[in-house]
């Protein structure tokens, strides 16, 4: 008995010391170049950032499950170890009080009419189906960065526009000052001089921290926080022919990560239907046993036996058919769910697309009206410098203007680019001739 005690005392310590897990503190990203580029900042992703973590978390823990639901069809070892006393015994037998005895068990499930491998199915469509979510939570996350880059990039146009409307304000007040001290303008013209430079300084002092905010954004998005860019650089987005929409459609839905998601959860529901099925039938198992007793009776067995069990619950109460019906809802929700996202995303592709065709358009107008604006602005320099009356800074705004009007409608063509490719499984990526 002291044999099988130690015995005992040793498997739950080993036990103890695999389950003691020590878990290494997240590595701290890199630190971002500078001034930094939109390929850089998509290549910083890190998958720490918490919209990442949650789903290599779940996918985690559907792995953990599917090992559980693995070792169905492993062999089992268990150690039944019993410190028992007795107060009374048979004449002629042994007449000690100990009754501790120690038993070693070896199991293996021979045949469960599918239970296990339905259930294994069932966690292999779970894992699949978290493998394409973190998939579309990292194109998720691309996304948001180059939004965030954009957006700092369009903070500082936005600020250079309302710069030089500042100075023109502030060039008119001063002139405006002169006068009204020669007496050639009233105290409510100069006051009007004054409102329009206070108003275009607050507009100035609104861009300036739309720049911060901006930079703020992106930094989260990138997980660095405390790492906002000072210096952006502005892609040479590259121009990509516009697909015919029924291929796409069929791309879309043949490749989109959030279909194939829904898709594996539809097969995971199948399975555990299956499983659930199964679980009405008997489990035949196979045991060796090993055992030992302290106190010897007549009708112990002997120190070895090898047994061949045959389980069958034969009434439960309505129990495994609930079940049944529970599986059967679930799947009729998970196909329903797939067939809203494949509406969803047809929905969305074809907006895309249809952006495509819109942006063209506006860009095709804006570099028209930009050319416009370079030579208007070529000749108010011209008259200016002639000592003509001339609405150079008027005109130098006006050109600023629409360089952020173009810059909008280049980025929201990248963007929707992006979004395509993200609907269609691609990553999101940038070519190095763009930087």
């Amino acid at each position: 008995m002291k044999a099988a005690s130690w015995f005992l005392v040793t498997a739950l310590a080993s036990a103890w010391a695999g389950a003691a897990t020590a878990s290494d503190p997240a590595a701290e990203p890199s630190p971002l170049p500078e001034p930094l580029t939109l390929g850089a900042a998509l290549g910083a992703l890190d998958d720490g950032h918490p919209n990442i973590a949650r789903s290599q978390a779940l996918q985690a823990e559907s792995r953990a499950r599917l090992d559980a639901a693995q070792g169905g069809y492993r062999p089992t070892l268990t150690l039944d170890a019993r410190l028992r006393t007795l107060d009374a015994y048979e004449p002629g037998a042994d007449p000690s009080n100990n009754d501790s005895q120690a038993r070693l068990v070896l199991g293996q499930t021979l045949y469960d009419f599918g239970r296990t491998s339905a259930t294994v199915d069932a966690g292999e469509a779970r894992v699949e189906s978290d493998a394409f979510q973190l998939q579309d939570r990292r194109n998720g996350q691309a996304l948001a960065v180059m939004r965030r880059f954009f957006d700092v990039i369009l903070a500082d146009l936005a600020n250079t526009v309302a710069n030089e409307a500042m100075a023109i304000t502030y060039i008119s007040m001063d002139k405006a000052t002169d006068r009204h001290e020669m007496g050639q303008i009233s105290d409510i013209d100069l006051l009007d001089a004054e409102r329009q430079f206070q108003a275009s300084r607050s507009e100035f002092s609104l861009t300036q921290a739309e720049q911060r905010r901006t930079r703020m954004r992106l930094a989260h998005a990138l997980n660095r926080p405390d790492q906002l860019s000072a210096a952006l650089i502005r892609p040479n987005l590259p121009a990509r022919e516009r697909p015919a929409l029924a291929p796409l459609l069929q791309e879309v839905l043949e490749n989109s990560p959030r279909l194939h998601q829904q898709r594996a959860l539809v097969r995971s529901a199948e399975a555990r239907l299956e499983a659930a099925r199964s679980d009405r039938w008997p489990t035949l198992r196979a045991e060796i046993e090993g055992a030992a007793h302290h106190r010897e009776i007549g009708s112990r067995t002997g120190p070895f036996a090898a047994s061949l069990i045959l389980e069958m619950e034969l009434f439960d109460g309505g129990r495994k058919e609930a079940e049944i019906a529970g599986q059967l809802s679930r799947i009729h929700q998970q196909r329903a769910q797939l067939r809203a996202a494949e509406l969803e995303i047809r929905e969305q592709a074809t907006e895309l697309w249809l952006q495509l065709e819109t942006l063209g358009v506006r860009l095709e107008e804006l570099e028209s009206l930009a050319d416009y604006r370079e030579l208007y602005l070529d000749r108010s320099r011209a008259l200016y410098e002639l000592e003509v009356t001339t609405d150079l800074g008027d005109a130098m705004t006006r050109t600023s203007e629409v360089r952020l009007q173009q810059a909008e409608a280049e980025f929201d063509l990248a963007m929707t680019w992006a979004r395509l490719d993200a609907l269609r499984g691609k990553p999101i990526t940038i070519p190095a001739a763009a930087e």
